[in-house]
């Protein structure tokens, strides 16, 4: 066979295993070829394999419990392993040609941990969504990611990780729900521009440190992070948004915004009730405060308000029954 047909052993119940023997002319294994074989715990491949992809939902709902992918494979394609509830380990050749993973590939299967290879580019939507058990992604030093999928790691049990110097934006939803995640390391002199909405929605993140050419931080990004204490900016920070509600309900103690950011949008500090001290940082551009900015947050220190601020929202500073004083720039334009 060159290739093994689409749907062909599709719900097969009682396949338990399977092994190919000569791999030298097999090239692909197409869409749903093995989806919902219930009992497929094993497949093995020749030594010889020239296998080079596999098709959408290829062994989905299986029973696989572990995978060793050939080094000829470039592509895991959508859905490949999608609910494979059994399968705890994953495993790459020195020599893998794997270059993408794509969407919901390992969503909601057992994966405890995980090592990316080099050449690896590209990590889909949902990749490991819900994979209640991923505590471990590795990535080699010389990685070539540069693109991580929305959602690709929400609701995992991961518990650090370490974004590879190449990906230039974290994604919407990336660590949703991660209530595991303590730390995150992001190097100084990657790509990063971005973190995008609900990146860090309910996690379990206590501190990060934004590099200096990350320019946006998207709507409801920290929201909910309550063990969220620290969250420090480069020197020379460009930073110029941040998004509604941003660090709604965090366990902030104090904050420094960066000279850049135009506006601290609605509720961006609502709820912080940790949050005792907040400081414009000398030069701010920021023109306006928004609605329940910090409304009911724990300032207790006097807050500094810009010459450039010309407009606050409603209910900016509602029940902060801490705060002492609210002092307003010299020639302020409110």
């Amino acid at each position: 066979w060159i290739s093994v047909p689409l749907l062909a052993f599709a719900g097969c119940s009682s396949l338990k295993t399977l092994q190919i023997v000569s791999g030298g002319s097999l090239k692909k294994i197409w869409d749903y070829t093995f989806y919902q074989c219930k009992s497929l715990e094993t497949i093995i491949f020749a030594s010889d394999t020239s296998i080079s992809s596999f098709g959408s939902y290829a062994f989905s709902g299986s029973a696989l419990t572990s995978f060793h992918f050939p080094d000829s494979v470039s592509i895991i394609p959508r859905g490949c392993f999608e609910d494979c509830s059994s399968l705890a380990a994953v495993s790459f050749g020195t020599s893998s040609s794997l270059s993408s993973i794509g969407l919901y590939a390992f969503q909601y299967s057992s994966l405890a941990s995980i090592d990316i290879p080099k050449q690896v580019i590209s990590i889909g939507y949902f990749g490991f969504y819900g994979c209640a058990q991923l505590e471990t992604v590795t990535f080699t030093s010389d990685s070539m990611l540069s693109v991580l999928g929305g959602f690709t790691f929400a609701h995992t049990k991961l518990k650090s990780f370490t974004v590879p110097s190449g990906v230039k934006i974290l994604s919407s939803g990336l660590f949703w729900g991660c209530s595991s995640l303590q730390s995150i390391t992001i190097f100084f002199d990657g790509s990063l521009s971005s973190i995008d909405s609900y990146a860090f929605y309910n996690s379990g993140l206590i501190s990060i440190v934004i590099p200096k050419a990350v320019t946006t931080i998207g709507d409801y990004c920290f929201k909910g992070s309550t063990g969220l204490t620290t969250v420090t900016f480069a020197s020379g920070s460009l930073l110029s948004s941040i998004g509604t509600a941003a660090f709604q309900g965090t366990g902030l103690t104090s904050f420094l915004i960066p000279k850049g950011v135009t506006s601290i949008p609605d509720n961006s500090f609502n709820g912080c009730s940790k949050l005792s001290s907040f400081a414009f940082t000398l030069g701010s551009v920021a023109t306006s405060i928004g609605v329940s900015a910090f409304r009911g947050s724990g300032l207790s220190s006097s807050v500094l308000i810009p010459i450039s601020v010309s407009a606050i929202g409603d209910s900016c500073f509602q029940d902060c029954t801490e705060l002492k004083s609210v002092v307003f720039a010299s020639g302020s334009l409110l």
